[in-house]
């Protein structure tokens, strides 16, 4: 197994531009001591520049140069996008050969990590990072103005993410999940995208054979004996929650580690002591159930709210430009607060639990049922869907055109408006109260409805799966990176994927998310009620930063920003949820240092 956090920036230029992007590179990584090597590739008429920041691969005459987790690196010595389809890595990799006029770079499957790209045709200029901040500065250094994707900036207002290959400037582009790049350089630098691997691939399989049992065992079979390191020093997040409480037991419980030593990491608020309550429930069972003795250490620390507030303000902006988080519910800042605390133990490697919840629960069972009856004209059906949630209309009719935009992306262009952005909103507030209601529907009424096969429901978890999750953990990734920490997402594999997706329907659509799979697993290995039927699942980002001190700070920022004044009406943000969105998405596309 290869781990590396190793940041890069790849240029490919002809020898007229030589001279400039020497001098802009060398500023480059004077400015950032996240590249302290680089070497170049001549190819053709053109000279390859790599710069990154750790130790590279290298066989024979090609240089593999990788950010994240490979678990095989002998695969790489016989690398072919037909292999990709097999290999199971959670990394961006760059593969330059001195020998060849072809250069690759691939974004893993889930896209846990980043890999943006500029192609400047005029100037025959290419290039590749992965970090866009990086391409960013570069652009500026070299003088080439950025222009706001506007679509992109509203739709990450209204959905909380930038779907597809876009980001908020229309020069940069970003490699999708699962998509790989290809660099032909001969009289000219030519350049194609093409996915080696897509969730959708999966969705179209017939095969209906897998049960909750297959797979609850692909789970602990195929995650955390292929993808934890025998010989690395792993820190593990425990918040006491469902998710981290189970890759614990998991981990303490596989034979393969029963010589390991695993590090707990455990932080709480001191202005909300209630984390601490569940941390040390969860920590009496462990004691009680478990091979305690393979905690080298649980460290547990008190941190001050009104702190790690002041560092949020530069959370967007040092590390996670143009993610589109945080937003509501998600949990940029105990990212943050984790990666800074475990950083303190030199750990290379942490184990974190987010996002294995969008493989199960993390679709929107009510529109896409009401999605689906509307578009099968079941018209009867889903009136009686709104008759039961008629309080509620508003905010499903707004999560309704949230999907169909995802649908139909020529939509965007005529239903993108400011209006959208407060019924979204509200949805976002709102959605939690109709979730079980619908659920519930769903299952007991209308399952005889639901059809084999490719259906509606499994496109709006291909649709998650493709855009949402992937934003998740790179918000996750981002934080840790800062501080030299490769994160390992041991839910986010294609053999959970093709086991979710071919579930039979019956199973699929009942209303038995991931929460419940993990309190019946908790139950079975010995877990108190106290632990596996608990509500806490995590604590959010707008949890705590959505106070009075803060928000006056936003407001400050805002009523000076000539972006928020051009673009918006700030007499229309009337809620705290809607000003952090403003705020964020400002962040995402301003330069405060200037």
């Amino acid at each position: 197994m290869k781990i590396a956090v190793n940041n890069f920036l790849l240029v490919i230029f002809s020898d007229d531009e030589k001279h400039i992007i020497e001098e802009v590179t060398s500023n480059i990584q004077k400015s950032y001591n996240i590249l302290q090597h680089r070497f170049v590739v001549k190819v053709n008429n053109y000279s390859v520049l790599s710069m990154y920041r750790k130790e590279v691969l290298s066989i024979g005459n090609q240089v593999i140069i990788y950010n994240g987790i490979i678990p095989n690196p002998e695969l790489c010595k016989k690398f072919s996008i037909d292999a990709l389809k097999y290999y199971d890595f959670q990394a961006a990799i760059a593969f330059i050969d001195e020998n060849s006029d072809r250069i690759l770079v691939v974004r893993d499957s889930f896209g846990t990590r980043a890999v943006f790209y500029t192609c400047l045709i005029p100037r025959n200029l290419f290039i590749i990072s992965s970090d866009l901040e990086l391409i960013r500065k570069m652009l500026e250094m070299l003088g080439i103005e950025l222009h706001t994707d506007i679509i992109a900036l509203y739709e990450f207002m209204i959905n909380g993410y930038i779907s597809r290959n876009r980001t908020l400037f229309k020069e940069i582009k970003k490699l999708e999940a699962g998509q790989y790049l290809e660099l032909l350089i001969n009289n000219k630098v030519q350049f194609t995208t093409a996915y080696y691997w897509n969730p959708e691939f999966e969705i179209k399989s017939d095969n209906n054979s897998y049960r909750v049992s297959e797979l609850i065992d692909a789970l602990f079979d195929n995650l955390y004996i292929k993808n934890i390191p025998k010989d690395e020093n792993v820190g593990l997040y425990f918040s006491g929650g469902l998710d981290t409480t189970l890759i614990t037991s998991a981990l303490l419980s596989i034979p393969i580690y029963s010589s390991k030593i695993f590090n707990l990491i455990s932080v709480y608020f001191r202005e909300d002591p209630r984390d601490l309550n569940y941390i040390s429930r969860a920590l009496h069972d462990l004691k009680k159930i478990m091979d305690y003795d393979k905690l080298k250490r649980v460290l547990i620390h008190e941190v001050s709210l009104n702190k790690y507030l002041s560092i949020y303000l530069n959370l967007l902006r040092k590390h996670l430009r143009n993610l589109g988080l945080p937003s509501q519910g998600d949990a940029a800042l105990p990212y943050l607060l984790v990666a800074h605390i475990a950083n303190r133990y030199n750990p290379r490697y942490m184990v974190t639990g987010d996002g294995g919840d969008g493989l199960f629960g993390g679709y929107d069972m009510d529109v896409a049922f009401l999605l689906d009856s509307l578009m099968s004209l079941r018209i009867t059906e889903a009136i009686k869907v709104f008759r039961n949630i008629k309080r509620s209309k508003k905010i499903v009719i707004g999560q309704l055109v949230h999907y169909m935009l995802d649908l139909f992306p020529s939509l965007k262009y005529y239903y993108i408006r400011r209006k959208l952005i407060k019924i979204a909103s509200k949805n976002l507030a709102q959605k939690k109260k109709i979730v079980n209601l619908i659920s519930h529907y769903i299952s007991r009424t209308h399952l005889v409805n639901l059809s084999n096969g490719y259906t509606l429901f499994k496109r709006m978890l291909f649709k998650y799966l493709k855009y949402k999750l992937p934003l998740l953990a790179l918000t996750n990734t981002k934080a840790h990176e800062y501080f030299g920490i490769a994160l390992m997402f041991p839910f986010l594999t294609r053999k959970i994927v093709r086991a979710v997706l071919q579930l039979n329907d019956r199973v699929f659509f009942l209303p038995l998310g991931s929460r419940s799979i993990q309190r019946i697993i908790l139950k079975i290995i010995g877990f108190s009620p106290e632990i596996y039927m608990q509500s806490k699942v995590g604590f959010s980002t707008t949890d705590y930063v959505l106070r009075s001190s803060l928000l006056n700070v936003m407001k400050h920022k805002i009523m000076r920003s000539p972006i928020a004044t051009k673009y918006f009406n700030l007499c229309d943000v009337s809620n705290k949820l809607e000003l952090l969105n403003l705020y964020n998405a400002i962040m995402l596309i301003e330069d405060e240092e200037h």
